[in-house]
């Protein structure tokens, strides 16, 4: 029994089927082209024939003699057989195609005629790997084609099914079992259902949108034309970029795995920026689009530049190479510093290092890194801290604060501030301001402790403007005069004593608590010559010294007369006795007062100046002191009763209300007066009616 798959048995049936088939042939023509043999062409489909042709062509077999005939061609015959032949030749060729005949012919003249034995033509890929070897590349003489035979060409499967990977790697038996051929070039021997084969058995696994792909967009053969032969072994997978152009056009982007997922490829990338490169994205990096930094044209100049050609693999009607797209962007090559993606808008004026002043969280005002306190020579506090940076770094008309004289600028209040106060002051404007504000009483106090002039008592309440007069109405503090004023009180109050003192300082007397009454620093006893005695104590000022105008402090008489002369003239028996016909009293000129008072005692009882009188006139006058004092005062409530009758409107009871008040200072000092006044009172006539 021959071997299913071996070539002898298959040659030795194919050649005695050649010669069978060849006289067959030859026969049939023959019958055809001869008429007296036409007639038997039926028993070769019915296997009988009539008596007649059997007894006329084969007479032997009934014992006659056939007669002799010589063979008659139908020319008719002959040309029908001929053109059907023909036809069926044109046909055949019109089927199968000219340049395919002439490749089988070809194949057969080269093969010298093997190409006859086949069973079929083999599949495209398979007959141009053949090539020369004929069958023999496959087959064998005896025995059929083994898997050895086809793993000598396909060495990635043998090397996948030994390593037992992907899906022939799973499989077991011989490749013959799933892969025959001889079913024509066109034919595809692979048995693959695309829609139901299960592709994770296979080396690549599908995932994301990968699993949406129609097999031909992966598995197209690529040496084909389109709607050619799909090609699964062979198929490149181990890098992104064999299947996909690349479209960033540097090959240092090949491997698309260390910024994308098979997942999805746009948008949340696989890629972290702060991981997977060496500039972290911090503050307002963060927050940019991607194409913000690398869109061309965003390269340092050590670079030289980008380019904008297309990716490799890419054409112009690529979406990728559109303007905006990823095509366009720059992933290697760019700078890391500010600069080189930043113009300087300082014009360079504060170096290239900008990180001194900025931060990735704002390069702006109050975002900055810079903190003026520690970071200039200048500190900020007060009203200062609370200046906009354009109050000091004045920039041009239209610039931003950038564009600005940052450094540079002066430190002294003068550079940036006008001198309101024209001159006046030599010392710097600290001496009397600070930073929390320069007006009112928020000033570095001038007046305080080491001051020339200090503010103390009723002068610490007065408003600046009442010493410092500002130039004219309405015109600020700061134009009046500050500088030179006199610390003297006389460059600023006028003298109440019109020059009485001029020989004593004002604060000899007087202090900026208050400068009146009680608050007084004068001493009577330490300042003057004129010790106040306890029988003065209780007198005010006024009484020595008038009120007004006409006071006076200096040159006053320190005796009892030289301030009592109206009791010295009431004694001397004057006008100041209350009336002309007043005599003197006996003790005028002859007893001294501290005779009768005496200053140590703040105040005397009768009893006291009866013993005055006693010390003087002896005993008698002690009780006769009391006998005229009960005696005045009889006449005294005499005349207050006589007084009280006259009404209050009346002139004359003015007159004499007068004259008992005179009677009653009088006393003693002229006793013949007084009790003249008192009788005065009384004698006056009735009131007049009411």
């Amino acid at each position: 029994m021959a071997v299913r798959g071996a070539l002898l048995p298959w040659i030795l049936h194919a050649g005695l089927f050649a010669a069978a088939c060849l006289l067959v042939l030859v026969h049939l023509f023959l019958a055809l082209v001869n008429p007296f043999t036409r007639r038997a062409l039926p028993a070769m489909l019915t296997g009988q024939v009539s008596q007649e042709y059997a007894a006329d062509h084969h007479g032997l077999t009934q014992g006659k003699t056939q007669p002799d005939r010589s063979p008659m061609v139908s020319r008719l015959a002959l040309a029908a057989t001929l053109a059907a032949a023909g036809g069926l030749a044109a046909w055949g060729v019109h089927a199968v195609g000219t340049g395919e005949l002439r490749h089988r012919l070809s194949r057969i003249v080269a093969g010298g005629g093997s190409d006859l034995l086949t069973p079929g033509p083999l599949c495209a890929s398979h007959e141009q790997a053949v090539g020369e070897g004929g069958c023999l590349a496959c087959h064998s003489l005896t025995q059929r084609p083994s898997s050895a035979s086809c793993l000598a060409c396909h060495q990635e499967i043998s090397l996948a099914m030994r390593e037992r990977r992907g899906y022939h790697g799973r499989l077991e038996g011989e490749c013959r079992t799933c892969h025959g051929d001889h079913r024509g070039r066109e034919a595809d021997i692979r048995p693959l259902d695309e829609r139901t084969f299960n592709h994770a058995l296979a080396r690549f696994d599908l995932d994301g949108p990968h699993r949406r792909l129609d097999c031909r967009q992966c598995h197209l053969r690529q040496d084909g034309p389109a709607g050619a032969k799909t090609r699964y072994i062979g198929t490149r997978y181990g890098a992104c970029h064999q299947c996909h152009a690349n479209p960033h056009g540097d090959a240092r982007a090949d491997d698309c795995l260390r910024c994308h997922t098979p997942s999805a490829w746009k948008g949340r990338l696989a890629f972290d920026h702060d991981r997977d490169s060496r500039f972290r994205l911090d503050g307002r990096h963060a927050d940019l689009a991607c194409r913000a930094c690398h869109a061309t044209g965003r390269a340092s100049a050590a670079t030289g530049g980008l380019t904008t050609a297309p990716p490799r693999g890419s054409s112009s009607s690529d979406p990728a190479t559109r303007a905006g797209s990823l095509a366009e962007f720059r992933l290697f090559g760019l700078a890391a510093t500010c600069a080189d993606c930043h113009q300087d808008p300082h014009a360079g004026k504060l170096g290239a290092d900008c990180r001194t002043c900025h931060s990735e969280a704002g390069w702006k005002q109050r975002e900055l890194k810079f903190v003026h306190n520690r970071d200039s020579g200048f500190v900020l506090w007060g009203a200062h801290a609370t200046l906009a940076c354009e109050k000091c770094h004045r920039p041009a008309p239209g610039r931003t604060l950038a564009g600005a004289t940052l450094r540079g600028l002066g430190r002294r209040c003068d550079q940036c501030h006008k001198d309101p106060h024209a001159g006046q002051f030599k010392t710097t404007c600290d001496g009397c301001h600070n930073q929390d504000a320069w007006k009112g009483r928020l000033l570095v106090d001038p007046h305080g402790a080491g001051a020339t002039f200090r503010l103390a008592g009723k002068h610490a309440a007065l408003q600046c403007r009442q010493c410092h007069v500002p130039a004219a109405e309405g015109a600020p503090l700061a134009s009046a005069r500050f500088a030179d004023l006199g610390g003297r009180c006389q460059d600023c109050h006028e003298d109440p004593h019109r020059g009485g003192m001029s020989s004593s300082a004002c604060q000899t007397c007087h202090r900026e608590t208050t400068w009146k009454g009680k608050d007084l620093l004068f001493a009577h006893d330490r300042h003057s010559q004129f010790r106040i005695d306890p029988l003065h104590r209780g007198v005010s000022c006024d009484g020595c010294h008038s009120s007004g105008e006409s006071a006076t402090y200096r040159g006053l008489d320190e005796t009892c007369e030289g301030c009592h002369s109206d009791v010295v003239a009431a004694m001397a028996g004057g006008a100041a006795a209350g009336s002309d016909r007043a005599r003197p009293d006996p003790h005028s000129g002859r007893v001294r007062c501290v005779q009768c008072h005496e200053p140590s005692k703040t105040g005397q009882a009768q009893a006291d100046f009866a013993r005055a009188c006693a010390s003087c006139h002896g005993a008698r006058y002690e009780r006769l002191f009391f006998d005229w004092c009960v005696s005045l005062a009889e006449r005294r409530a005499q005349a207050t009763a006589k007084l009280a009758q006259w009404p209050a409107d009346s002139p004359a009871r003015k007159e004499l209300q007068q004259k008992l008040r005179q009677a009653a200072r009088l006393h003693f000092h002229n006793l013949r007066a007084a009790v003249g006044l008192y009788d005065e009172v009384q004698a006056a006539g009735g009131p007049a009616p009411r």
